[in-house]
Formats: structure tokens, C-alpha cells, sequence
């Protein structure tokens, strides 16, 4: 959310799991690992977001 203006956005609008969301000390950014599956692949593919 764009605190000066009100206006928030959707940083991913697909299905996923999301886990290992993590802050940095001053809370200004983060860090998360994304997981979907894919036929293609026998195990979820995994992509870091941040």
C-alpha cells in the first residue's frame, strides 16, 4: 500500500502457496518463496519474490 496516496496493488494474483515470508530490521522490504505446480514436474517449482 502507497501509504500517501491509499492505493494498494496485488504483488501476485495467481494460485500459489507462499511461505518463508521474511522482513528485513527495518521493515521496509521483505523477502518470500512462491510455490506452484506444473505438470512438467514431478515436485512444486519454487521461485523467491522480494
Amino acid at each position: 500500500m502507497d501509504l500517501t496516496t491509499g492505493i494498494s496493488n496485488a504483488l501476485h494474483n495467481d494460485e500459489a502457496n507462499f511461505s518463508k515470508i521474511s522482513w528485513n530490521k527495518e521493515g521496509t522490504a521483505f523477502a518470500l518463496l512462491k510455490e506452484n505446480t506444473d505438470k512438467k514436474f514431478k515436485s512444486p517449482v519454487y521461485t523467491s519474490s522480494g
